[in-house]
C-alpha cells in the first residue's frame, strides 16, 4: 500500500533562492494557486505567489507589488483567472496601501479594493471569497471587535460587520493570524486567534460567533489557533502552532475536531 501513497515533486517556478509555500489555495485538480515566503534566513518580506492551470505541470510565479515592503496574508481564488489576496505592510505602521487586492487575468495585473482593512489602525490578515462577487476581509481587533468586511459585488464596495453581528467577547490582546482561515466554497468560513478561539460564520460573513477551541491562548512561543481543515461546515480540525524563533527544543502541540460545526 505504502508503494501507491506517492508525492510528485513540483518545481513552482521561482527564480529567486530559497523560495517556500506558506499557502496554498486549490480551485480544482487543474488550478492551484499559492503564497510564497522568503527562505534565505533573512526574513525579507515578498508578495509573491505561483499558479497552475495544468495539475502542477508548470507553475507560472508572479507578484502582487514586488518588493520587500509588504507581504501577503493569503490568497482565495475563484478560478485560473479570478484571484484576491491579502496584503500587509511588513514592518512599522500599516497604509493605505494595504488592504486588499484583486486579479481578473491570472495574476498579470492586480487592482486594489480599496475600502477594506487599510490605514495604520488596520492589518490585513485574510481574505476569503466564495465566487467572483461575494467574499469577506478580515483583520485583528479594531474598536473593541473584529475587523471584518463583506462584499457582494467583487470588493467593489465592502461594509463593516457591525459589532451586533459577532456573538463573541474579546479577550484582552486577542487577534487573528495571516493564513489561519478556512470555509467551505458554500456559506461557511471561519478564522482562527492567538487566544485559541475560532470565529465562524455560516451565512458568508454577515453574522458570527468566536468560540473557545481547547488549545490554549498564545504564550512562550506558541501561536493559539495557527492551522484550520475542515471537511464540511460540521467537521474539522484546529491546531495549535509554534514559533521556531522563540520556542527552543520540542513542543507538545494540541489538536481539536469537532463535529457540530464548532459549537
Amino acid at each position: 500500500l505504502s508503494s501507491q501513497a506517492q508525492w510528485i515533486q513540483q518545481a513552482t517556478g521561482f527564480t529567486a533562492t530559497s523560495r517556500g509555500i506558506n499557502y496554498v489555495d486549490i480551485v480544482n485538480p487543474n488550478v492551484v494557486w499559492a503564497v510564497a515566503y522568503d527562505g534565505s534566513g533573512s526574513g525579507a518580506f515578498i508578495n509573491e505567489f505561483t499558479r497552475t492551470i495544468n495539475g502542477g505541470t508548470l507553475w507560472t510565479p508572479g507578484q502582487v507589488l514586488g518588493g520587500t515592503t509588504y507581504g501577503l496574508g493569503n490568497l482565495s481564488a475563484v478560478d485560473d483567472q479570478i484571484a484576491y489576496v491579502s496584503l500587509y505592510k511588513g514592518s512599522g505602521t500599516q497604509d493605505a496601501t494595504c488592504g486588499v487586492y484583486k486579479t481578473v487575468n491570472g495574476g498579470t495585473t492586480w487592482t486594489h479594493m480599496t475600502g477594506a482593512l487599510q490605514g495604520s489602525a488596520s492589518f490585513a490578515d485574510n481574505v476569503y471569497f466564495w465566487d467572483a462577487n461575494n467574499g469577506i476581509a478580515h483583520g485583528d481587533v479594531l474598536g473593541g471587535y473584529f475587523e471584518i468586511y463583506t462584499t457582494t459585488n467583487g470588493g467593489t464596495t465592502w461594509t463593516r460587520v457591525p459589532q451586533a453581528n459577532i456573538n463573541a467577547t474579546v479577550a484582552t490582546g486577542e487577534g487573528g493570524w495571516t493564513s489561519v482561515i478556512d470555509g467551505d466554497k458554500d456559506s461557511t468560513v471561519m478564522f482562527g486567534t492567538n487566544k485559541g478561539k475560532i470565529y465562524i460564520s455560516n451565512d458568508r460573513g454577515f453574522h458570527w460567533f468566536g468560540v473557545a477551541t481547547g488549545i490554549v491562548p498564545a504564550s512562550a512561543g506558541t501561536m493559539g489557533v495557527a492551522h484550520i481543515a475542515f471537511l464540511d461546515k460540521m467537521h474539522g480540525l484546529v491546531a495549535q502552532g509554534f514559533n521556531t524563533a522563540s520556542t527552543t527544543g520540542d513542543t507538545v502541540l494540541q489538536i481539536f475536531k469537532t463535529s457540530d460545526g464548532g459549537h
